[in-house]
Parts: C-alpha cells; sequence; structure tokens
C-alpha cells in the first residue's frame, strides 16, 4: 500500500484521507474523546473544546487535521527540494506514525500547536535568498507564537526559528526585530483579548509557567507505548545516521534546509526535557522529522517488498495498540 504513494500525482494525494481513514478507523467506532481541564484562561480552547465536546466530531476533525498536515509536510518536502525523487511518502509516513500511539491520536492541544510549526517551518524556508523575505520573518515568529500559546511546551519553536533564520540567511538586527515583533504580537493580542473579558492575566502567566519542569520518568507507561517508542526511536536513529547520504550531492539551500530538521530533532528532545511531567509534544515534533527524512530512506529501497515490510510492521504497532 505505501507503494501507491511514490509518485507525486494529485490522485494519490487524494488518497491520504481514505488512508488516515482506515488507519483511524477505530477512533471512529470506539470514539474516545479529549477532556480538556478549564483553567478559565486559556479563551480559545475552552471556546473550542467547548463546541467540540462530542468524541466522534474530536475524531473527524482529528483526523482531517492530520491529512492536512501530512499534505503540508510533502509540500514543503518537494517545494525545497529536499529529494532527488518527488514522492508523497512523507506525508503517508506521518500520519501512519501518529496514528500508532493511543496518545498522538487524539485533538490534543500538541496536534493543534503542531500545525502552527509546520507552517512556521514552510515561512521559514521561504526566507533562504529572499530579498523581500520580511513577511515571512514575520510569520516564522507569528506561527512559532500560535503554537506556543496553544501549547506553552512549543516555547522552544523560538529558538528553532531564530537559529532557523540565522542559517538561512544573514539574519540582521532589524530582521531580528521583525521576528520578535511577529513572535509578541499574538501574546500582545491574546492580553487584549483577557483584558477585554475580563480575566485575571497573572494566573494566565502563571499557568503557562507551571507547565515548564523537568520529565517525570516515572510515569505509567504501557507496553504499546514502550513498542512504539522503540519503532520511533529505531527510525530516528536510521535518519541520524544518514546525515551524509541525505546532504551529499545536495545543493546548499538543501543542505541547510536538511540540518534545520536536525536541529527540529533537537527542539524535540528540550521539549520533552524540559516540560513538567511527560509531554507528548517531542514526540510529534520527531514523527515531522522522522517522516520527512525516513522517506528517503524509502525511495533508495528499489525493491518493493522490503519498502511494505517497512509498511507492515508500522500497521503492527497500530494493530497491537489498537486491537490487540
Amino acid at each position: 500500500m505505501l507503494e501507491l504513494f511514490r509518485r507525486n500525482y494529485f490522485v494519490n494525494t487524494l488518497l491520504l484521507v481514505p488512508y488516515a481513514i482506515i488507519l483511524r478507523i477505530h477512533t471512529f467506532i470506539w470514539p474516545d474523546r479529549f477532556a480538556y481541564e478549564y483553567s478559565g484562561n486559556n479563551v480559545f480552547l475552552e471556546w473550542l473544546y467547548g463546541y467540540l465536546s462530542l468524541p466522534l466530531l474530536q475524531s473527524i476533525i482529528c483526523t482531517l487535521l492530520v491529512v492536512a498536515q501530512g499534505i503540508y509536510i510533502n509540500r514543503i518536502y518537494l517545494k525545497n527540494r529536499i529529494p532527488n525523487e518527488y514522492t508523497l511518502f512523507p506525508g503517508a509516513l506521518y500520519i501512519l506514525l501518529v496514528s500508532a500511539s493511543e496518545y498522538l491520536i487524539k485533538l490534543t492541544p500538541e496536534i493543534l500547536g503542531l500545525t502552527f510549526v509546520i507552517i512556521m517551518i514552510s515561512q521559514m524556508f521561504k526566507t533562504y535568498k529572499n530579498q523581500l523575505g520580511s513577511i515571512h520573518i514575520f510569520n516564522t515568529g507569528f506561527f512559532g507564537c500560535l503554537a506556543f500559546l496553544l501549547n506553552p511546551g512549543l516555547l522552544w519553536a523560538f529558538i528553532y526559528g531564530f537559529i532557523g533564520l540565522m542559517i538561512l540567511r544573514s539574519f540582521k538586527g532589524v530582521e531580528k526585530l521583525q521576528y520578535l515583533t511577529g513572535f509578541l504580537t499574538p501574546i500582545f493580542l491574546s492580553f487584549s483579548v483577557l483584558y477585554y473579558l475580563q480575566k485575571d492575566i497573572g494566573v494566565l502567566v502563571s499557568d503557562f509557567l507551571d507547565r515548564f519542569g523537568f520529565i517525570d520518568l516515572t510515569t505509567d507507561v504501557s507496553i504499546e507505548q514502550y513498542i512504539f517508542l522503540a519503532v520511533l526511536l529505531l527510525l530516528f536513529l536510521t535518519v541520524f545516521f544518514s546525515y551524509n547520504k541525505y546532504t551529499i550531492r545536495k545543493s546548499i539551500q538543501a543542505q541547510k534546509k536538511i540540518d534545520l530538521f536536525y536541529w527540529l530533532s533537537f527542539i524535540a528532545l528540550l521539549t520533552t526535557a524540559f516540560t513538567d511531567g511527560f509531554s507528548y509534544s517531542g514526540l510529534l515534533l520527531l514523527c515531522v522529522v522522522v517522516s520527512t527524512l525516513f522517506a528517503m530512506n524509502i525511495t533508495w529501497i528499489k525493491n518493493k517488498i522490503y519498502t511494505e515490510m517497512i509498511h507492515l510492521l508500522l500497521l503492527a504497532v497500530i494493530i497491537y495498540t489498537f486491537y490487540v
């Protein structure tokens, strides 16, 4: 089935929708909603989960959102000339990975925030050798902050955007101010809304600060999640040791953008390590990295049987997690 996404055809892109539905069919048969803890301060999330209280509706929205994220990842992968062979593997792999864990399959603030991280990466990549890149620099900060407001653990996206812009261009003082302005704009707008609604801004800031801490390794993790983590780690190690093959005979532009995916894996580590308790934001970021780069490893496999064996391995994780 994975071979359906080897060619970059519009029809194949549309196939991502039924592919995601098949992988997540259990969420439609036995829907399980994400129970948001209302704090009285995050107005947007309280409004969103107030309207999306039905478990089945959350499952439908989450599936469509994951498909949209997969399509956008494909767009980044193809438009920035990262691969030698243009395929739709990154989006398919991303949908497959985020459907393999019971903690990543729900409509959580983490999956919502990741949407804006993906858009942020796209905007950041557009600044490369772009003399009119001011709007994209502003947007990089803007969407990074939206991700942070939805999920405070993604504050590290601010550092990622800063590093990325320094790698992609001569990041001058005025451009740094543009980036900072973009990042602060959603915060200013959020505080304005809270002030209008007469909410306690101090409580909101305290709530954000309480999210930061250190990872809690005593968190109960099921055997299914250990299997998922082991598979994800194996794929990441493959990606990590394939760096030279990814960058050889690539343009400087492609090399820099591949480097930024490795930087994103470092941000994923920071997000996981310095979030109070156990955050799945880092795992989602790692899924983006692995799906984008491991797609090139799959294109190097000429025997389709081996490709489908990798696919079956990931499918086995899903079947064991949700049906056994």
